[in-house]
C-alpha cells in the first residue's frame, strides 16, 4: 500500500503537469533535454492517419460482417465518423492526465504499452454501443 509520501509527490506531480491537450501529450524530454517520448501535433496527425486508415477497413467489415446491418450507409458513415472523432479526443485527454506522471515512475516502454491498453479499450466499450445504435441489425424499417 502506498504511503502518504508517494501519494502527496503523486498528487503534486499532476498539479505541476505543464499543459493538457485534446489534441496530443507535450513532448517528454529526459535530464539532459533530450526527447525521451514524442509528442505533441505531430504525433497526434501521424496517429489519426493511420487510425483513420483502420477505420476504412473497419467500418464495411463491422457494417457488413459483424452487425449484417441494412440501413443507410451514408447516416451511418457520418455517425462512425463523428465516434471516431469523439473517441480520439477522449483518449487524448485521458492520456494526457495519467502520462506525465506515468512519465516519472515507470519506464517508457511500461507507459506506452498502458496507452495502447487504454486506448484500445475505451474506443472497444464506446464504439460497441456506437455500433448498436447506428448498425441496427435486419431489414430497414
Amino acid at each position: 500500500m502506498p504511503g502518504l509520501k508517494q501519494i502527496q509527490n503523486f498528487l503534486i506531480s499532476i498539479k505541476n503537469t505543464e499543459t493538457w491537450s485534446l489534441l496530443g501529450y507535450e513532448v517528454l524530454r529526459d535530464a539532459s533535454g533530450a526527447v525521451s517520448i514524442g509528442g505533441g501535433l505531430g504525433d497526434f496527425i501521424s496517429y489519426e492517419t493511420g487510425f483513420s486508415l483502420a477505420q476504412c477497413i473497419n467500418f464495411p467489415l463491422q457494417r457488413n460482417i459483424t452487425f449484417k446491418s441494412h440501413g443507410n450507409p451514408v447516416y451511418q458513415a457520418i455517425w462512425y465518423f463523428i465516434a471516431w472523432i469523439v473517441i480520439s479526443l477522449i483518449c487524448n485527454g485521458l492520456n494526457n492526465l495519467w502520462m506525465p506522471v506515468a512519465a516519472a515512475y515507470v519506464s517508457p516502454a511500461v507507459y506506452n504499452i498502458l496507452v495502447t491498453f487504454i486506448t484500445g479499450g475505451v474506443s472497444m466499450i464506446i464504439f460497441f454501443f456506437v455500433f448498436k445504435i447506428i448498425f441496427p441489425e435486419g431489414e430497414q424499417k
